[in-house]
């Protein structure tokens, strides 16, 4: 072949691909990712925990035990993956799913915070008590 079409043939491929692309590359080639925008603590009835509440626990022998609710938005984020720190280590345990166990009264700043990058977190003062 002539290298004149060859240069012609090559130089209407390009064009018509960078035409294809940025007409449908957003669809194809982008991937959207979804971030946690907002992660907060809720009461059981799913009402938000405004900042500063102090959220109170009665402790006694047979339940020491109290589970943390937590809502993220969007609710379809790529990766809705929580952590959880807590300013007292030695007082209280706390698993993975946010179930907190008291090992002495007294009051705990828990924190729950996002794995997928976003920085979003949230805090959480709970006074615990012996009934």
């Amino acid at each position: 072949m002539n290298k004149k079409i060859v240069f012609i043939i090559t130089l209407v491929e390009c064009v018509l691909a960078v035409l294809f692309i940025s007409v449908f590359g957003q669809a194809i080639f982008s991937i959207t990712k979804k971030d946690v925008t907002d992660i907060y603590f809720v009461y059981e009835n799913g009402e938000k925990i405004e900042d500063g509440k102090v959220v109170f626990v009665l402790l006694t022998d047979s339940n020491r035990d109290y589970r943390l609710q937590w809502k993220i938005e969007p609710t379809d984020a790529d990766n809705p993956t929580v952590g959880f720190s807590v300013n007292r280590p030695n007082a209280v345990a706390i698993s993975p799913s946010g179930v907190i166990t008291f090992f002495e009264e007294g009051t705990i700043i828990v924190t729950i915070y996002t794995t997928d990058g976003s920085n979003r977190s949230d805090t959480l003062t709970i006074k615990a008590e012996e009934k």
